[in-house]
């Protein structure tokens, strides 16, 4: 397209003026909306030919390390000679440690381009998070991680690594656990966490591979850190609910082979701590894919083997779980201290049963060799029976009789106190409570 089908002669006119008068091409191709060589054409024109004075800049290390600095980057220099912007240099990223060999010239566009923060291993941006988390071997805290990842994230491509939760609350915590700095979102019906990190990838996406029957063969072969894992898939994918007002079921939901998996454990672990002689293995629901710990003994003594540590300074992620498992505490041990008083009670009112047992009339008729109509009469009249009977023999004869009126008041008086106490009816209260009662 030619000058004069874009320009009118006025306009051409004044850009010649600006021209003659030394201004920049630049700004008269912005002010007229042409192509910068459309001015140029004019210039040439009128016979004006601009030559390139622009010089390269040149780099030295201080002026590198300096333009860094002032655009806050973290990125570093390594290489201690850099010849030109085109030298092929080695640099490092502050942000995961992450080091590679490129030119300051492209170090520079990307620095002016995203303001130097991050690398190719963690993302051209200015969040982070602590790669090295996974790096040395497990502990607690990193079990905890694995198994909220196991419950509720994935590993994307360019090794992003999203975990899902309707809580938001969950998600700051794994936040503060992971250093990251990333920010939440949400997606209409969850929270997301989306991070990147080559190391934490690398290290899930090996443990998500080397797994026995669903669990990290790392975690799988180890008790306390099985049950920190446990614990955080459960803080994100399990649920305790009430089938009635005295009933808790702990609810964890997964595929069958891994919920297999925690079955047999938790079987194992009860049968070695011999709790209470008890076998508990929960109901496994495999068209549901769920895992049930019904009962309140069991729910205790499941959750009790997840909870049984405390992991400073992070403490527990999921306070409601936590707190239901407070909950279960607090309401076993009132439940055991319930059954404790029972069978003491119950022990003293039975002992006093085979007291009385032994001052009935029969009982005390054998004892004396006397006819059990005699022990009804020296117990009525007894100074009419003194002329059969010796002194010695009607006394112990009376005293055993005061003492059995004795004993049917302590057993009134623990059966009422009993009743009252623990809520249970008298004919409850005289059945015997060592019949062992499943869960």
């Amino acid at each position: 397209m030619s000058v004069k089908t874009i320009l009118s002669h006025k306009d051409k006119s004044r850009i010649i003026n600006r021209i003659l008068s030394g201004e920049k091409y630049s700004p008269i191709s912005r002010d007229y909306k042409v192509g910068i060589s459309t001015i140029a054409i004019i210039g040439h024109n009128l016979g004006i030919i601009k030559q390139n004075t622009t010089h390269q800049k040149v780099w030295s290390i201080s002026a590198i390390d300096r333009f860094l600095l002032e655009h806050d980057s973290t990125i570093q220099r390594l290489s201690m000679a850099i010849r030109h912007v085109k030298t092929t240099a080695e640099w490092k990223c502050s942000l995961c440690g992450h080091t590679w060999h490129q030119s300051f010239y492209t170090v520079r566009r990307r620095v002016e381009r995203t303001g130097g923060k991050g690398c190719s291993e963690c993302g051209y941006d200015e969040y982070t998070v602590y790669h090295d988390f996974l790096q040395n071997q497990l502990s607690p805290k990193s079990a905890y991680f694995v198994g909220v990842f196991f419950a509720k994230g994935v590993t994307g491509s360019n090794n992003v690594i999203k975990i899902t939760c309707r809580e938001k609350k969950k998600l700051k915590k794994i936040k503060d656990l992971l250093a990251c700095t990333y920010p939440l979102k949400y997606n209409e019906t969850s929270y997301v966490l989306k991070f990147k990190s080559k190391k934490i990838a690398t290290v899930l996406n090996l443990l998500k591979k080397n797994v026995t029957r669903g669990i990290p063969k790392a975690i799988n072969k180890d008790n306390e850190l099985f049950s920190h894992f446990l614990r955080g898939y459960i803080d994100f994918k399990g649920y305790v609910n009430y089938i009635d007002a005295k009933t808790p079921r702990l609810t964890i939901s997964g595929n069958h082979v891994f919920l297999k998996n925690i079955q047999d454990k938790y079987k194992q672990i009860t049968e070695a701590s011999s709790i209470d002689g008890k076998k508990r293995e929960g109901c496994l629901r495999k068209p549901k894919k769920e895992l049930y710990i019904t009962g309140l003994e069991s729910s205790y003594h499941f959750m009790n083997w997840i909870y049984n540590s405390e992991v400073n300074p992070m403490r527990y992620i999921s306070n409601s779980k936590y707190d239901t498992f407070l909950e279960l505490k607090d309401k076993f041990y009132e439940k055991q201290e319930r059954i404790d008083y029972i069978k003491t009670n119950q022990l003293v009112y039975h002992n006093f049963q085979k007291e009385l047992r032994k001052l009935n009339g029969k009982a005390l008729a054998k004892k004396h060799k006397v006819k059990p109509s005699d022990i009804h009469k020296i117990i009525k009249e007894p100074s009419k029976m003194r002329q059969y009977y010796s002194k010695k023999l009607i006394d112990n004869i009376l005293d055993s009789c005061i003492r059995k009126k004795e004993i049917e008041r302590e057993m009134k008086s623990i059966m009422v106190k009993v009743c009252e106490r623990a809520g249970m009816t008298p004919s409850a209260f005289r059945a015997c409570y060592y019949t062992k009662k499943g869960d």
